[in-house]
């Protein structure tokens, strides 16, 4: 595929596609690539691809400078990044440790990722676009998200982690997350930020909420996990899963925010939870004020025993 097409695509700026709208991704170039051609080519000019669609998505920013309420400039840029992400993921490129050199017509491009923590790494995560996920099921009658700019994901830990007791996190974390792309002349940084921590960002001199989907991160971690399906297991042979007793926290611990912990029935799981976290994201406040954590246990144990489980759990 000729890079040249990364920069002359302005004449269909006004066609480029909303979101979740992966029929229409041929607009975005006059090669015709789609998501699916772009991974199937080489990785550099996969990379380019990709980084045309996201610096495309940054011509269309540039005018919510003038009209904050551009809806279709945000959901450009936003779809762009998305699909730039998700050609790096289909690709298995690898501009998380070193910088990715790109062609373009007018020279090339160095691509970069900003990575201030290094417990979240995002070459240790398979980053999902959350416009890809289509949810539904008896655990979710809304899907919580917020509008703004950035190409919200789901983060999921390629390996599991071998501290998840001593840490309180799941086995394998399944995070949400937002892309930022910012271009500085030849030079283009990927960022991710955390909407549980960040709920505003600076792009191009202005100030913008920050994008977010709160709901697809438990949802690929309940269909993953399957967590449900040892309800009645646990219930009537405890001891065989004595070792799924722990807590665990739902997001990065912030020390501001105040525990509320879920404690599951019998022949039940923390999954049975899942409704009511989802529907308490969508207030802004307890978002703010409030942090969720999960014991997981095998019910089939007499109360006092669970009761000592859990205070012996929630000391490490």
């Amino acid at each position: 595929m000729d890079s040249n097409w990364l920069f002359n695509s302005s004449s269909v700026l006004t066609s480029c596609p909303g979101k979740r709208n992966h029929s229409a991704f041929r607009a975005l170039g006059t090669s015709g690539a789609t998501t699916a051609e772009c991974s199937a080519i080489s990785k550099e000019r996969s990379a380019a691809c990709a980084w045309g669609l996201s610096r495309l998505g940054a011509f269309r920013l540039r005018s919510i400078a003038t009209k904050p309420n551009d809806k279709q400039a945000r959901d450009c840029y936003n779809f762009s990044v998305a699909r730039s992400i998700e050609v790096i993921e289909t690709a298995r490129l690898d501009p998380w440790d070193r910088a990715l050199d790109v062609p373009a017509r007018n020279g090339n491009y160095s691509i970069t990722v900003s990575n201030s923590n290094l417990d979240r790494n995002p070459a240790n995560y398979e980053l999902i676009p959350a416009d890809t996920i289509v949810i539904g099921g008896t655990y979710f009658e809304r899907r919580i998200t917020l509008e703004g700019i950035g190409a919200s994901v789901v983060a999921v830990g390629r390996e599991e982690k071998k501290d998840f007791r001593q840490s309180f996190t799941s086995r394998r974390l399944y995070a949400t997350a937002t892309g930022i792309v910012r271009f500085n002349d030849h030079h283009v940084e990927l960022e991710f930020s955390l909407p549980f921590q960040t709920e505003r960002v600076s792009l191009d001199g202005h100030e913008y909420p920050l994008a977010a989907d709160f709901t697809a991160p438990l949802a690929v971690g309940l269909v993953r996990e399957r967590p449900e399906k040892l309800g009645f297991a646990r219930m009537t042979r405890p001891e065989k899963f004595a070792d799924t007793a722990r807590l665990t926290r739902l997001q990065m611990y912030d020390r501001n925010r105040i525990p509320v912990i879920f404690v599951h029935g019998l022949q039940d799981t923390p999954a049975s939870w899942t409704p009511m976290i989802n529907a308490l994201y969508e207030d802004p406040d307890i978002r703010r004020r409030y942090q969720f954590w999960v014991f997981n246990y095998p019910s089939g144990y007499p109360y006092p025993y669970s009761a000592a489980l859990f205070a012996k759990n929630s000391t490490g």
